[in-house]
């Protein structure tokens, strides 16, 4: 296993996707795959791989919507009635070429008049929430519960039922041109671990508070290419 740093997982995948297509080299990324392609980090898209399946899921209520105290906000509609009483005013941390960039984007989408500064990796949202450099953000809610427990961060509630989320589904896929039998040959190992293996599925809630999650190759490409359909709807400037 190799960990390739750089822009949301672009890197990683270019360079895995750039290897022989021999069934030993696997790209490893999730949604943020997308989410580079339209931030203009990227532009592979899902037809230079052979797509091989969705592994696992980060779902959307491990993410946690925050600000300071001082705002006197604890509510989505109130954050919404702000936003139309002093429109562009709060700014919202993102994070270009992730995930959570689209929390931003689907908060826009809904009438919430909001600027959007890309402030980067959860560790540099949570320094710029706690020095009120933006007004809210969305982080992991391990990193925001101690902040949660003193006081000096509010989560912000979803009050009005309206889905602001962008949940990672974790891909594993193969360089274009992979021998499908080897696709369906992993997509067997893969699946019989996802599924029945009850010592991995405790070591990832252990680790992760995550569920086993797993979609085929055919559902799971199928899925991704529809999400990526509704991303290219949105507009994407910040």
């Amino acid at each position: 296993v190799q960990n390739i740093a750089g822009n949301s997982g672009a890197t990683g995948v270019r360079q895995a996707l750039n290897t022989e297509p021999d069934g030993y080299n696997i790209s490893f990324c999730h949604t943020a795959f997308i989410v580079n392609y339209y931030a203009g980090a990227s532009d592979l898209t899902y037809d230079d791989m052979s797509f091989g399946a969705i592994v696992g899921l980060l779902p959307a209520e491990s993410d946690v919507l925050v600000c300071r105290p001082k705002l006197g906000i604890s509510k989505l509609s109130e954050l919404k009635a702000y936003t139309e009483e002093h429109p562009g005013e709060l700014i919202f941390g993102a994070a270009s070429g992730t995930t959570v960039l689209v929390n931003g984007l689907k908060l826009r989408e809904n009438g919430f008049d909001i600027t959007l500064v890309d402030t980067g990796g959860t560790s540099e949202r949570m320094t710029a929430i706690l020095g009120d450099h933006v007004d809210f953000v969305s982080v992991p809610r391990g990193n925001a519960k101690d902040y949660l427990a003193t006081g000096e961060l509010i989560e912000i509630e979803n009050d009005m039922g309206i889905d602001i989320s962008c949940p990672a589904y974790y891909q594993m896929n193969f360089p274009k041109g992979t021998d499908p039998a080897i696709i369906e040959a992993f997509n067997v190992a893969v699946a019989d671990i996802i599924n029945n293996d009850e010592d991995y599925a405790k070591r990832i809630y252990d680790a992760y508070q995550q569920e086993p999650f797993y979609m085929d190759s055919e559902e799971g490409e199928a899925f991704v290419r529809d999400m990526w359909e509704e991303f290219s709807t949105w507009n994407w400037s910040i």
